[in-house]
């Protein structure tokens, strides 16, 4: 009876030792006051501080601090996650900076420096250098960002490798009928009224850094900050000639432009008819269909102001040299078109 007793105390130990060698734990948590790291690991002026040793390994986190942190560096098995000192969007591992990601990803690393600082590149700069040309982690921005300034260059953000003005946009948008591209290339590239596209500066201060004051800021969107082609001033009292003469039932004009990121428009624009005998026209910045006779004629097709001194006309000849009716359409003087005077007999005059 007693050896059966004892032969069953053995059977049942040894199925308790099975079954636990059976379950093997690998997230063992750690004893707390245990560690593996020496005394100076949190002190910036010790020889054994963290980041000296990762300096020193090349930046090689993996697999030394993922073994214990985790993988993704939020606690592991020793429970202390690295984004307590260090935001963990800006994590990455060598290699895998989403380098391997779409660029659809929401990991991707556009997304981390868009939405952790708001398209600031500083923390960009700390591990890869100032020039981004590799700095402490020997890993170049350059070597994808090619063009001038790098990562800085205003493509990065907005626009394409042939233009830095959208599309596409902030937001990645490449249609005219959103706010953030509308009709940015008809301004800056469209040769159809002018032989001068519209600069940037015409609408918006001009950029010369990334990091200058008022680009990146709190206030979504650019801000529009119109220049002097759109406050070009007409009518004014000293406006006297042969053929021009000052309006006092107009009075002198001086535009204060609008722009409207609500409905989207501006408005009050001398580029846009907001001068003598024009139709101070409000256009949408996301349609188009601007005609001749939209910011001066009858709101159409005819170009020809309906004042006193062309009312019926509908022809820029004999008066107006280059600009003239032809089939349905009209030819432009482009070179005398938007600058802010008007030609008459070969003589440009302010009006």
């Amino acid at each position: 009876m007693k050896n059966y007793i004892k032969i069953s105390l053995v059977a049942l130990l040894a199925a308790v030792c099975f079954a636990g060698c059976a379950n093997q734990k690998e997230d063992i948590p750690v004893q707390p006051g245990l560690t593996t790291h020496t005394s100076g690991i949190m002190s910036k002026t010790a020889s054994d501080f963290h980041g000296k040793m990762l300096s020193d390994s090349n930046y090689q986190y993996s697999p030394q601090c993922a073994r214990c942190h985790g993988a993704d560096y939020k606690g592991g098995i020793a429970g202390v996650a690295c984004s307590r000192c260090h935001r963990e969007d800006y994590l990455h591992l060598r290699g895998s900076d989403n380098a391997n990601k779409i660029k659809a990803d929401l990991s991707y690393h556009q997304y981390l420096v868009k939405s952790v600082d708001a398209w600031s590149m500083t923390r960009c700069q700390r591990c890869h250098g100032t020039d981004y040309a590799g700095g402490k982690v020997n890993v170049s921005c350059l070597t994808c960002h090619k063009g001038t300034n790098g990562p800085e260059a205003c493509n990065t953000c907005h626009g394409t490798d042939a233009s830095g003005a959208p599309p596409r946009a902030l937001t990645g948008d490449t249609i005219i009928t959103t706010r953030g591209v509308g009709l940015h290339q008809i301004h800056l590239k469209n040769t159809t009224f002018s032989s001068t596209p519209v600069a940037c500066a015409q609408c918006h201060t001009p950029v010369t850094t990334v990091a200058q004051a008022g680009h990146i800021d709190n206030t979504a969107g650019a801000e529009v900050i119109f220049g002097a082609l759109a406050k070009t001033a007409t009518n004014a009292p000293s406006s006297t000639n042969v053929w021009i003469t000052y309006d006092a039932a107009q009075g002198a004009i001086t535009p204060n432009p609008v722009y409207d990121p609500i409905a989207v428009n501006c408005s009050n624009t001398y580029c846009h008819g907001n001068f003598k005998n024009g139709r101070k026209a409000t256009v949408s910045w996301i349609q188009k269909g601007i005609k001749c006779g939209s910011c001066h004629g009858d709101g159409n097709d005819n170009p020809v102001p309906q004042d006193k001194f062309h009312a019926g006309k509908t022809d820029c000849q004999p008066c107006h040299d280059g600009f003239s009716k032809s089939g349905s359409g009209y030819v432009v003087n482009k070179a005398k078109h938007l600058d802010g005077k008007v030609t008459i007999f070969g003589n440009d005059y302010t009006f």
